[in-house]
């Protein structure tokens, strides 16, 4: 028998155990019933969508004259930690560029006329 056979026969054999599993089992309920929660809690993820529209393109069009040059310049503003491009698995030209800024990010002007808070 190896050693996790042992220790397994160790703890079947205990009459340790079951106080261990109940006071496992108290502060779980414990830490469940501590813990802060509410019912709809207000989380703010400052974020922006671009949609753009190129009728008539290819999808490979739409993805080279829309969507990269937008995920360019979102890149380039300060703050702005991630950048996704949905879409590009549709035939017609329309793309939607979103990016995201960093939570905690203070309210400042982002791109153009948007404005990107925290809250």
């Amino acid at each position: 028998m190896g050693i996790a056979g042992r220790i397994a026969r160790a703890f079947i054999r205990s009459k340790l155990t079951p106080l261990l599993a109940l006071a496992s089992l108290g502060l779980g309920a414990l830490g469940i019933l501590a813990t802060p929660r509410e019912e709809e809690p207000q989380i703010s993820v400052p974020m922006i969508d671009v949609i753009s529209t190129l009728p008539g393109a290819s999808p490979r069009e739409a993805d080279n004259l829309l969507a990269r040059p937008i995920e360019q310049r979102m890149l380039e503003i300060p703050g702005v930690d991630h950048v996704l491009t949905l879409g590009r698995w549709l035939r017609d030209g329309n793309r939607t560029v979103q990016g995201r800024r960093r939570s905690g990010t203070k309210c400042d002007e982002g791109a153009g006329e948007a404005r990107w808070c925290d809250g």
